[in-house]
């Protein structure tokens, strides 16, 4: 395992003790780097199939970094009403307004742009990483479907209609079954 992803999934999570952060996009997105794309990259690693390609060890890399940043964003952007009411709001140029409007389950504008932004940014890159993992080594695939949901979240948050609260309500049969079928079909 390499060192330096320690140290990046370390310094992302002493972000977590910082009031302000993060404090533009640039370190919103190093953030969600760190505390969700390096740990699939680190369980992929664990995972990967030493007789592979290094090509296929890359996509399998390359793949953890997209999905795991897109899962990240997608949790974000569900817990950003709990975030508000313990007095955080994690997106960067976001006010009181915003945060006082999210505890009441309004939106402004300058949120839902925000939230279109992160979610565009993350949509992007989970594509970009389900087209590394068709070439990645199937042993990574258990680390990659940690990051199932992602998609089906971040459509939802892009769509706009959704309060971030209410992105993740979905029923319990739903969930298991989706996770269920990728399982079965070897999908990510």
């Amino acid at each position: 395992l390499e060192a330096h992803r320690f140290e990046t999934l370390i310094a992302a999570r002493r972000c977590d003790r910082e009031p302000g952060h993060p404090t533009d996009v640039a370190a919103l997105h190093a953030y969600l780097e760190g505390s969700a794309a390096t740990p699939m990259a680190l369980a992929v690693q664990v995972l990967g199939d030493a007789q592979a390609p290094p090509a296929a060890r890359d996509a399998g890399l390359t793949a953890a970094q997209g999905i795991g940043f897109a899962s990240g964003a997608a949790n974000l952007l569900r817990a950003l009403p709990v975030l508000a009411a313990r007095g955080v709001l994690p997106l960067p140029d976001m006010g009181r307004s915003d945060r006082a409007a999210l505890q009441e389950g309004r939106t402004t504008t300058a949120l839902a742009a925000a939230i279109a932004a992160l979610g565009a940014e993350a949509q992007a890159r989970h594509r970009a990483g389900l087209t590394a993992a068709r070439t990645a080594p199937r042993a990574v695939y258990p680390a990659l479907r940690a990051g199932w949901r992602a998609g089906w979240l971040l459509r939802r948050a892009c769509r706009g209609g959704d309060m971030p609260g209410n992105l993740g309500s979905e029923s319990e049969f739903r969930r298991r079954a989706g996770l269920a079928m990728r399982a079965l079909t070897g999908r990510v």
